[in-house]
C-alpha cells in the first residue's frame, strides 16, 4: 500500500482489537480512536491518535457525545469524486476516513425485560456507533466498514492478499453492517414492544419494565440469529438450522451431553416438554414422544413408577423415543431410563449420580429445561408458524378444563373415581395431533389414535392400542363426534366414560345413542385440535 490511510476505531467489545489495530498499522493505516478504545490501544503500545484532539472537540455529556461531529461524519460520508464535497472538506479542514471499525453497547446481552430498570436500559442504547456504521455502509464505495470482531482476521487477510479492499468486498461488508444495525434496533424495539408500558412519559426512570404488551401487535419485529447448523432437516436431503428470535422469546436450555440435536429432535423435544409442563393432580409426570406425538403419558406419586407407566403404555413405540419428566432425574430414575434406547431426555435437573450413570449412554442427549420458563413462554408468547402463506400467530392452547364447566349429557353417570382421569385426559388431549382420541386409566394414557382424517378411525386405533384395558377407562376426544358410531364402539369396549366437546349437528343422535347403550357421556366446553 502507498500513503497513509485513516482508520477510526470505536468499539464496546474490545476483544482482539489490539491485535487487529497492530495489523492495520503494519498495513499502512493511521489509527484514530475514542474513550476506552483509545486507552486500550495506548496501553498496548499501539500507535493511536485521540479523536477528540484531532477534531478539536472534547467528549461531552458524560461520554454520550464522542463521535457525533461534522469532522467525523464528514470524513465518513465524503465522496472524493464529488467536487462540492471536496470543496466543503477543504473549507472545514476535514480529512476522510478509509476504514471504520465499530461495535455497539451490548444492549441485547445486558437488557432483560422484567429485570432491567428503564433508566439502565436507556443508557445502553448506542447512538454514535450505529450512526457511524450506517454512514460508513452508505458510503461503502469509499469506506470499509468493519462491524463484527469475527471480520478482523478476514479483513487483514484480504488486504494482504489483494493489496486493498475491492468494491465487491466493501459491498459485502456494508451488507453485513446494515444487518448489524437492523438487529441492534430490533433488539431495542423488542424490549419496548414486549415489556415497556404504554405511558412511558408517566413512568419513573427507576421502574423495572415488566408489563407485557398486546400479543398480536400490528407490527412485530422479528430478528432471527442462527444458533447452530443442524446435520439435516426432516430428511437427510434437506438442509436445516436453528435460530433464536429477537421479538418472540425462545426457550433457553442446557445440554449436558450427547450428539448434536437434530431438526426432528427439536420438534419432538418441544412436544414432549410442553406435556409435562402442565398442571396435574399428582406430583410427577412423564411423557414419551415419537414423531412429535405422545405415545405414553403418566402422572403419579413416584417418579420411577410414573416413568415406567408412561413407557410401558406403548413400549414398542417408546424405543428410540424422546422422554420428558417434570422432576429431577436421580440415580434410580437414571438406571430405569437406561433400560430402553432413547434419543433425548428432558428434565428440569439431574443429580450428579444420574449424570454419571447416563454418561454410559454417551450419544444420548440430556437437556435441562426450566419448566417455569416453558409455562411462561406458552402463556405470554404467541405460537408462530411460518409457511408459504406467511407467518401465522396464535396463542398456545393453555386451557385447563375445570370440572364445574363440564356437562353431563347422558342419563348414565360416570363413577366418581373417574373424575381425576377425566380431567387428566382433557389436559393431555391438546398435545395430540388432530384428529385424536386417547384412552386414560389410573393416571396413564394407555392408548391413542391421532393424526387421522376420520374420527371413527382415530377411535378404532385408540381402542385397539388400549386393548382389554379399555374396560372402565375414559375415552377422550379432541373434537365432537359427527356420528354416533364412536359411541357404539365405546359401549362395545365397555368404557367407563366418554368425553368430547359438543357442537355436532348430530349431537342429539350421539346423546340418544349414549342413553340407549348406557354409556356415560360428558361434553366439554372447548375443542382441542393440534394441527
Amino acid at each position: 500500500m502507498t500513503g497513509k490511510k485513516r482508520a477510526l476505531i470505536s468499539v464496546s467489545d474490545k476483544r482482539y482489537i489490539t491485535t487487529f489495530a497492530r495489523d492495520l498499522v503494519k498495513l499502512g493505516y493511521e489509527i484514530y480512536s475514542t474513550g476506552g478504545t483509545y486507552l486500550k490501544l495506548k496501553e498496548a503500545d499501539v500507535p493511536v491518535k485521540e479523536l477528540s484532539k484531532s477534531i478539536r472537540s472534547p467528549e461531552i455529556l458524560g461520554g454520550r457525545v464522542k463521535t457525533i461531529h461534522p469532522m467525523v461524519f464528514g470524513g465518513i460520508l465524503a465522496d472524493p469524486n464529488d467536487a462540492e464535497h471536496q470543496k466543503d472538506m477543504k473549507k472545514a479542514g476535514i480529512k476522510p476516513f478509509d476504514m471504520v471499525v465499530v461495535n455497539f453497547y451490548p444492549f441485547h446481552e445486558k437488557v432483560k425485560a422484567g429485570s432491567t430498570k428503564l433508566a439502565e436500559a436507556i443508557e445502553l442504547i448506542d447512538i454514535g456507533g450505529p450512526s457511524m456504521v450506517r454512514a460508513s455502509a452508505k458510503n461503502h464505495r469509499n469506506v470499509c466498514i468493519v462491524s463484527d470482531i469475527e471480520q478482523y482476521r478476514e479483513v487483514v487477510r484480504y488486504i494482504k492478499d489483494h493489496g486493498d479492499v475491492s468494491d465487491e468486498y466493501r459491498l459485502k461488508l456494508a451488507r453485513d453492517a446494515f444487518k448489524k444495525t437492523y438487529e441492534y434496533e430490533a433488539a431495542i424495539a423488542a424490549y419496548f414492544e414486549e415489556a415497556a408500558p404504554v405511558g412511558l412519559s408517566d413512568a419513573s426512570e427507576d421502574m423495572t419494565v415488566e408489563l407485557p404488551s398486546e400479543m398480536f401487535e400490528d407490527r412485530i419485529t422479528l430478528t432471527l440469529k442462527k444458533s447452530e447448523k443442524l446435520r439435516y432437516g426432516e430428511n437427510p436431503h434437506q438442509q436445516a438450522a436453528r435460530y433464536t428470535m429477537t421479538g418472540i422469546p425462545s426457550l433457553p436450555f442446557k445440554v449436558h451431553q450427547g450428539k448434536d440435536m437434530s431438526y426432528n429432535n427439536y420438534l419432538d423435544a418441544a412436544a414432549a416438554v410442553s406435556v409435562v409442563a402442565g398442571n396435574f393432580s399428582k406430583p410427577y409426570a412423564a411423557c414419551v414422544v415419537k414423531h412429535t406425538n405422545p405415545c405414553g403419558i403418566a402422572i403419579g406419586d413416584n417418579a420411577v413408577k410414573t416413568y415406567i407407566n408412561a413407557r410401558e403404555a406403548d413400549a414398542k413405540s417408546a424405543f428410540g423415543g424422546i422422554v420428558s419428566l417434570n422432576c429431577e432425574v436421580n440415580k434410580a430414575l437414571a438406571e430405569e431410563l437406561k433400560r430402553t434406547f432413547l434419543e433425548v431426555i428432558i428434565a428440569p435437573a439431574y443429580s450428579k449420580e444420574a449424570l454419571d450413570t447416563l454418561k454410559q449412554k454417551k450419544n444420548w442427549r440430556l437437556l435441562e429445561v426450566d419448566l417455569d420458563l416453558v409455562r411462561s413462554v406458552r402463556e405470554q408468547s404467541p405460537k408462530v408458524n411460518i409457511n408459504i402463506f406467511g407467518a401465522l400467530l396464535q396463542d398456545f392452547d393453555n386451557v385447563e378444563e375445570k370440572w364445574e364447566n363440564l356437562d353431563l349429557v347422558s342419563q348414565t353417570k360416570p363413577d366418581d373415581e373417574l373424575r381425576e382421569d377425566i380431567l387428566f385426559g382433557l389436559s393431555i388431549i391438546r398435545h395430540l395431533k388432530s384428529n385424536s382420541l386417547c384412552v386414560v386409566k389410573d393416571g396413564v394414557m394407555i392408548g391413542a389414535g391421532l393424526g387421522q382424517m376420520s374420527r371413527v378411525d382415530a377411535a378404532e386405533i385408540a381402542i385397539k392400542n388400549a386393548g382389554k384395558d379399555c374396560k372402565g377407562a375414559v375415552l377422550i376426544s379432541d373434537g365432537f363426534f359427527p356420528f354416533a358410531d364412536s359411541i357404539e364402539m365405546a359401549a362395545k369396549a365397555k368404557f367407563g366414560c366418554v368425553v368430547a366437546p359438543g357442537g355436532s349437528k348430530r349431537d342429539v343422535e350421539v346423546v340418544a345413542m349414549a342413553n340407549q347403550l348406557k354409556v356415560p357421556l360428558i361434553f366439554a366446553p372447548n375443542r382441542h385440535f393440534l394441527h
